[in-house]
């Protein structure tokens, strides 16, 4: 009888460490409806503790770190929440979002620093694409110059 007073209190302790999951589990849930994502990781980092092998624990820690646009570490959660359970196809496509902001977003910042960089080079270069067009109007301006000047002083000296 002793037996199966133990048998069943380990049953009451492991479904009470399960529930102590989901509830910190479900305060994470309820603090991404409130948009208070550093506090819900810490709620889903708790429930991960007490149930490692739960993928929909990495899966939403994963959606919270994704809010904060912490996506490489949003990845790692997902590929532990596909490792845990691949069936899903949520765990799939939430890792594909997270790599595709991860990469727009470099490809953002790649976008402006060569437009940036385009720019600049156009102030920079400008100038001197248009240097022989001034050069050529100068030499222009100063030859005709120095022609107007010789035949002023050829008629000075033929006076």
């Amino acid at each position: 009888i002793s037996g199966n007073d133990s048998t069943d209190s380990n049953v009451v302790a492991l479904s009470n460490n399960q529930n102590a999951g989901l509830d910190d589990y479900n305060k994470g849930v309820a603090l991404i409806k409130l948009k208070k994502y550093e506090e819900a990781i810490t709620y889903f980092n708790e429930a991960i503790k007490l149930d490692p092998n739960n993928g929909l624990y990495w899966n939403y820690k994963g959606f919270a770190l994704y809010l904060l646009k912490k996506y490489v570490e949003a990845i790692t959660c997902y590929d532990e929440a596909i490792k845990l359970d691949p069936s899903k196809n949520l765990y799939k496509i939430n890792k594909k979002m997270a790599l595709w902001l991860r990469w727009s977003r470099l490809t953002t910042y790649l976008g402006i620093f060569f437009i940036i960089f385009f720019f600049i080079g156009i102030l920079f270069f400008i100038p001197f694409f248009f240097r022989p067009a001034k050069a050529i109007l100068f030499d222009f301006g100063i030859g005709f110059m120095i022609q107007v000047l010789l035949r002023q002083g050829r008629k000075f000296r033929d006076k």
